[in-house]
């Protein structure tokens, strides 16, 4: 294993076309080199993107980078934040508070700049809802603990304003995604209780069935929540972690993200951050931006915000690479921006004149949709990858819906600003 030293280009052929940018710290297998280019494979990309980049820039000797580039990983969790609805100054303070943003493995066995235990990585790397099966081998892995922990930071939030009635303090988040939402509940009902004695109450099967290894509470854990009273762990949690917003709040400013001023500040609900979309982005197949706007256009048209657009704008490149006459392989009769099936297909009894006409293929889709349930949970979802979600299987239906929606996902991801 080998990894990026410094963020780089990711090319089709030494001195090529650009396929993505690939942040440092990305590990990858090394393959064949050419001159001053070698091959890679992103071994922890979902569709294993191979292509070449500078030799100069990979380590042969590391598979971790040790302190990552704070803006780097500053972009990476306001990226995943847009995807999956929380705040990523949090995602990076939590990062800063547990490692300084340092990659590797710590002094406790913990792993990466989450420090996750393997045990806890183990019951929050597999997340069926949003189609995430990471392996044990890619807890290594600082850009997908990213997105496990801003996973886990969304389904704690959400319990614990059910359970509270109200949105919790970035401070109480933190303190939940240590002990659970239950104890949390029950810590601020009585926060003169011991510590140590709301800890020894919580049940382990519990705690793992919210993503909790226990074990984190002696070990990762047991500094900042001390030996005292749950008030006094909640204030040195409050301290530590203001702190931390402070020390990464330059680097989340550049992001583009959403500050949280301290550990006391309530959290805006699980949901967009807002955003815009990037219709420069290197997704866009070159000469296709109008296509992109036109989409966007015509389904701001229709109500759908922001993320919708992007949602349906990343279907339409994964399935036509926005080119508004092409066909589908072989005999299957699909046309047009959304691939419409005349066949049994959303295109039947549509002329292929029609399908291939970019207004009128969106507006079929549209029109399909809005027959749909499911054009209700798309219109109101707060997750960027939820809409590409239900946009794959409920609109477009693919044969490998759980790979296009980790690759149009991504998509999304690039076209969200």
């Amino acid at each position: 294993m080998a990894v990026l030293k410094d963020s780089r280009s990711l090319r089709d052929a030494p001195g090529g076309t650009v396929i993505m940018q690939v942040p440092g710290g990305t590990r990858v297998a090394v393959g064949a080199t050419q001159g001053a280019w070698i091959e890679v494979t992103l071994v922890d990309h979902p569709d294993q993107q191979k292509g070449w980049v500078s030799a100069a820039a990979v380590d042969l000797a590391a598979d971790t980078l040790g302190p990552l580039d704070k803006q780097v990983f500053a972009l990476e969790c306001h990226w995943q934040a847009s995807i999956f609805g929380v705040s990523g100054h949090y995602l990076a303070a939590i990062a800063a508070l547990r490692s300084n943003i340092v990659d590797g493995t710590g002094s406790d066995g913990t792993v990466g700049p989450y420090r996750f235990s393997p045990a806890e990585w183990t019951a929050n790397a597999t997340q069926p809802q949003f189609q995430l099966a990471a392996p044990a081998a890619a807890i290594g892995s600082w850009s997908l603990q990213v997105a496990v922990f801003a996973i886990m930071a969304r389904l704690m939030q959400v319990r614990v304003a059910s359970l509270l009635g109200s949105q919790p303090t970035a401070t109480e988040l933190c303190f939940a995604q240590m002990v659970g939402s239950r104890s949390l509940a029950a810590a601020l009902q009585n926060t003169a209780q011991p510590v140590a004695a709301l800890i020894g109450a919580i049940d382990g099967a519990t705690a793992l069935a919210e993503g909790i290894d226990v074990a984190n509470l002696t070990g990762r854990d047991a500094g900042i929540l001390g030996t005292g009273s749950v008030a006094d762990a909640l204030t040195s949690i409050s301290a530590a972690l203001t702190a931390a917003l402070a020390e990464t709040r330059e680097a989340m400013l550049k992001a583009g993200d959403q500050l949280i001023a301290g550990g006391g500040t309530v959290l805006a609900p699980a949901g967009p951050a807002g955003g815009r979309i990037d219709f420069d982005s290197p997704e866009i197949p070159a000469g296709r931006r109008d296509m992109a706007e036109l989409i966007a256009r015509r389904f701001a048209n229709a109500g759908y915000g922001v993320l919708q657009q992007v949602a349906a704008i990343a279907n339409a490149i994964g399935e036509s690479g926005l080119d508004p006459t092409i066909k589908a392989a072989g005999n299957e009769p699909s046309y047009g921006l959304f691939q419409l099936n005349q066949a049994g297909g959303v295109g039947t009894g549509h002329s292929v004149a029609v399908l291939t006409d970019a207004e009128q293929n969106i507006a079929i889709m549209l029109a399909h949709m809005a027959t749909l349930s499911a054009d209700n949970a798309f219109r109101n979802t707060a997750s960027l990858h939820d809409a590409v979600a239900i946009f794959v299987r409920e609109f477009e239906r693919p044969a490998n819906s759980a790979g296009a929606i980790a690759r149009r996902s991504a998509i999304a991801q690039s076209l969200l600003v």
